[in-house]
């Protein structure tokens, strides 16, 4: 897809970017990142100012970037072990035909 520039809004701020997201992708982008930063404000102890409200936000979309990749690398680690059983499954198959045609 051609990049555009598009506006999104976050914490309150207007920003313009070079994008090739859709208009869906993007609204999902820029909803996400307000819940975060939104949250990340209400659990403050103390009024953060912009830069360090957006820190934090940045930390912590990072950590849920860290987590799904671990996730992800988990997963598959997974598929390769099925795959592996799989093709173990169907060699040990194809050896119990090749032996009952043999004795046939």
């Amino acid at each position: 897809m051609k990049q555009r520039k598009v506006k999104i809004e976050i914490g309150g701020s207007t920003y313009k970017i070079l994008t090739d997201l859709t208009d869906e992708e993007l609204r999902w982008i820029e909803n996400y990142i307000n819940s975060k930063l939104h949250e990340i404000q209400k659990q403050a102890f103390f009024q953060l100012d912009l830069e360090r409200s957006y820190l934090y936000t940045a930390l912590n979309l990072a950590e849920d970037l860290y987590r799904l990749q671990k996730k992800l690398e988990s997963i598959r680690a997974e598929i390769a072990g099925l795959s592996r059983l799989i093709s173990k499954h169907l060699e040990s198959d194809e050896e119990a035909k090749e032996l009952k045609k043999e004795n046939d």
